[in-house]
């Protein structure tokens, strides 16, 4: 368009150019699709506007004639060089065009148009007019930049997540096989995991073939096919990674989500305590005995290896409390009814008995140890016992030494049961109901505010979780001499931003901070001891409506304090707050937890060689603190 000056001053009705009977049926559609029509001739660049096109425009159809210069004064000039642009290039190439162009309306209205047009040539080749509709999109730009906003904001949602989450488009042949998966979505810790941000876009299968290997591929084909979700635990020991994940997928449409939770440490976890179970089971065998177990609520008694060999019975055979009386002498009947069988069944206390057995024409006398354990509501829910033959035991010396021996056993089992008592059930259904409607909105681009709502419970019931496992898995490390710390300078400060960052309630926490300089530690473990403490402040003043946040320098340490203006703690209890498994207030289910939070907080601060402890006045509330050296130094074998 070297001649776009010919725009001016050209017009002509565009009832001229439609048959009469059709011009009033056209002007419908028009009003009805928010369109219009406009041609331009060239070489003289002359504008023809249909109705339409003037309304788009707020002024009354044929009340003037259009040109190049009227539009651009209705326009912004970045457009109008855009728009220069793309028609001179299509004379060139003889192809159809498209632009979009906001537009000014008579009222001082903007509105965004789009232009389809086409460029029509005379017999020779020579480009003669432009043709184009135009719609008015102003609607649609709208709505696409609020679900672009929306989708934002999901996007940061996701990112917060502790748990990896990703989705996924099937891709298929054209037998309609699925032959890989197209990458939609993935949260910042997959990224972290895999170590790539380019992954949105790129095929899975292509891009990590150690899914066919693992049997993850086959897994997600079969969920696309079935549409039933279905989990897998599995070990990607391929492509530089060594990890254990347990990864949940959910079908919608051609669409599938997966999450994915590292493992790693349950599983080696797992593997100590098969390695632990074997132990036992040759253990029993090299010191004649065996454990049971005793199921309060299904009132029925299991019996290991080591005791069936013990009294002589094949195993499999069925056995309760009573089965005790099958072998006993007559002149310890009462006995045993009385301080085994009826505390087992009935009383559920400890008890440590040695009662004489006939086994097999033999006597044999018989220590029966055993102690009742509770749930996190203190109810009795098992007895845990070991039985071991003490007839050939003569010394004293030796009794002593197979006393010990049992009450280690007897710890070790009672620990693992506690543990096992306390498994956690993830609460699968919320989270899978959650995705599913989860899935359905994205899939509609649409309802995206009830998808962020689904989207954060779903967060919050996989962060609930996470967190309490974190609680178990270090309180199985802290048993086991196995937590670590990872020192580095720090600074106070984003501690505490951090954790205020993560805490709801309602409450308004004050910060008094007067440490400047770094601190050498480790800063995810204190992040972990500052988070325990003011989440227990915000838990125990329901009521209260600030929390105060203190820290000091103190010579060579720096000591923290979080004070709360709650319901307090009672000076019989003051002294067992840090202990493992306490609760303050264990009568009522208002406060939940599993009692490891603060017990946690006192290793870990230990384990950085520093100080703790707590001020608390009932009805007034509660001060927690630690004291931390500003130079790390390893901690005693005492201390760690």
């Amino acid at each position: 368009m070297d001649n776009q000056n010919n725009y001016h001053n050209n017009h002509i009705s565009s009832k001229q150019e439609l048959p009469i009977d059709l011009h009033s049926l056209f002007g419908e559609v028009e009003d009805v699709a928010k369109m219009g029509v406009y041609k331009a001739e060239l070489p003289s660049l002359k504008l023809y506007f249909s109705d339409g096109l003037y309304k788009l425009f707020g002024e009354e159809p044929q009340s003037f004639e259009p040109s190049l210069d009227w539009i651009n004064s209705r326009s912004t000039t970045t457009d109008a060089e855009a728009v220069d642009k793309i028609l001179n290039q299509a004379i060139i190439d003889k192809k159809p065009y498209t632009y979009t162009r906001r537009i000014r309306k008579k009222d001082g209205e903007w509105r965004t148009l789009l232009s389809n047009g086409k460029v029509v040539c005379d017999d020779s080749g020579k480009p003669v007019r432009f043709i184009a509709i135009v719609l008015d999109i102003t609607e649609q730009k709208k709505a696409e930049k609020r679900i672009q906003g929306n989708r934002e904001l999901l996007q940061s949602v996701f990112d917060t997540s502790l748990i990896g989450m990703s989705v996924f488009k099937a891709v298929r042949n054209e037998s309609n096989d699925i032959i890989d998966f197209k990458i939609l979505i993935v949260n910042r810790l997959i990224e972290k995991n895999t170590g790539r941000k380019d992954l949105v876009g790129k095929l899975y299968l292509q891009e990590f073939p150690g899914i066919k290997q693992a049997g993850i591929f086959d897994k997600m084909c079969e969920v696309m096919s079935t549409g039933v979700p279905s989990q897998m635990e599995y070990k990607y020991d391929v492509e530089g990674f060594n990890n254990w994940f347990l990864t949940m997928f959910v079908k919608q449409n051609d669409n599938l989500v997966a999450t994915t939770l590292e493992i790693t440490d349950k599983k080696r976890d797992e593997e100590e305590k098969d390695r632990s179970f074997t132990l036992l089971k040759q253990t029993e065998q090299i010191s004649s005995m065996g454990s049971w177990s005793y199921d309060t609520k299904k009132q029925k008694m299991s019996w290991s290896e080591g005791m069936y060999n013990l009294f002589h019975l094949q195993p499999g055979v069925e056995i309760s409390p009573e089965t005790y009386l099958d072998f006993i002498v007559p002149e310890d009947r009462a006995k045993l009814e009385e301080q085994v069988i009826n505390k087992i069944k009935d009383e559920l206390k400890e008890f440590d008995e040695q009662i004489t057995f006939l086994i097999q024409g033999e006597r044999k006398l018989i220590q029966i140890k055993a102690t009742p354990i509770t749930d996190s509501d203190g109810n009795k829910v098992q007895m845990l016992g070991i039985d071991m033959d003490i007839t050939e035991k003569s010394s004293a010396e030796e009794k002593l030494r197979e006393n010990e021996f049992m009450k280690m056993l007897l710890e070790k089992k009672d620990e693992f049961m506690s543990v096992a008592s306390h498994e956690l059930k993830t609460p699968i259904t919320t989270l899978k109901a959650s995705l599913q409607i989860l899935c359905r909105l994205i899939e509609q681009h649409k309802d995206e505010n009830v998808l962020l709502v689904f989207a954060m419970k779903a967060n919050q019931q996989v962060n609930k979780v996470i967190r309490l496992i974190s609680d178990l898995m270090d309180n199985a490390k802290i048993q086991a001499g196995k937590i670590n710390l990872n020192i580095d300078p720090f600074l106070l400060s984003e501690v505490i931003d951090d954790c205020i960052a993560f805490q709801t309630g309602g409450h308004e926490i004050i910060v008094h901070n007067n440490v400047n300089e770094p601190i050498e530690g480790d800063k995810h473990r204190i992040e972990q001891v500052l988070t325990n403490f003011l989440s227990n402040a915000i838990k125990y003043s329901p009521s209260g409506k600030e929390i105060i946040i203190t820290a000091n320098r103190e010579d060579e340490e720096v000591k923290v304090k979080v004070r709360d203006f709650g319901i307090g703690i009672p000076p019989s209890k003051i002294d067992h707050v840090f202990d493992r498994f306490f609760r303050v207030d264990d009568k009522s289910q208002e406060f939940s937890g599993l009692g490891l939070g603060l017990y946690i907080s006192a290793e870990i601060i230990k384990k950085h060689g520093g100080t703790y402890g707590v001020v608390s006045e009932p009805g007034k509330g509660s001060t927690f603190w630690f004291s931390i050296p500003l130079k790390h130094h390893s901690a005693s074998p005492l201390q760690g």
